[in-house]
């Protein structure tokens, strides 16, 4: 698979580059999407398509440092496994969330993941703004501890308490809004 995505490459230094990146990232990818999708055939998928827009598009992916590529790469393949997961949503009405790994204490995000169709979860999540999305998704959805999500973003671990807080609280006001009511 990787004579293919190189064979989409001119430059020689972006074809080494980008081999680089499929052996250094290729399970972390996988890990990722996983996390979000938990199916192992929506995750490969998903990381042929990440791998596949990386190798297009090589003169957008950063090389100043190890942060900012990985960074890049885990923004690439979060896209690419929700755009999967918005899709699948569209064509079954309802999904059980019941069976998603979710690190959380009694909060709205949770009453809401027990409660609500996964469709309307990703809906009302994805009207967060992006840096709350991202807390919310590093947080929950992946399972990080506060210090692994500060560590990742470059933040303090007390930003990302306080985005936490600043995060559910919004959601829990867009949960209204929607018809979901917490009381």
């Amino acid at each position: 698979m990787l004579l293919f995505y190189t064979s989409l490459i001119n430059d020689e230094s972006d074809r080494l580059r980008f081999e680089e990146i499929y052996y250094g990232y290729h399970k972390t990818m996988y890990a990722i999407a996983n996390g979000i999708l938990q199916n192992k055939e929506d995750s490969e998928d998903a990381v042929q398509i990440a791998l596949l827009n990386l190798a297009r598009h090589m003169d957008k992916v950063p090389s100043s440092n190890e942060k900012v590529l990985s960074a890049y790469i885990y923004t690439t393949i979060r896209n690419t496994a929700y755009s999967i997961l918005r899709k699948k949503a569209r064509e079954v009405d309802t999904v059980s969330i019941d069976n998603l790994p979710v690190s959380i204490e009694d909060d709205p995000l949770e009453f809401m993941m027990k409660q609500s169709d996964y469709s309307t979860l990703l809906s009302v999540i994805s009207r967060l703004p992006i840096s709350h999305r991202e807390i919310i998704f590093l947080r929950y959805i992946q399972g990080m501890d506060v210090k692994e999500v500060a560590d990742l973003i470059g933040r303090t671990p007390n930003y990302v308490r306080v985005q936490v807080h600043r995060a559910k609280k919004l959601l829990a006001d867009l949960c209204r809004e929607v018809g979901i009511c917490f009381e």
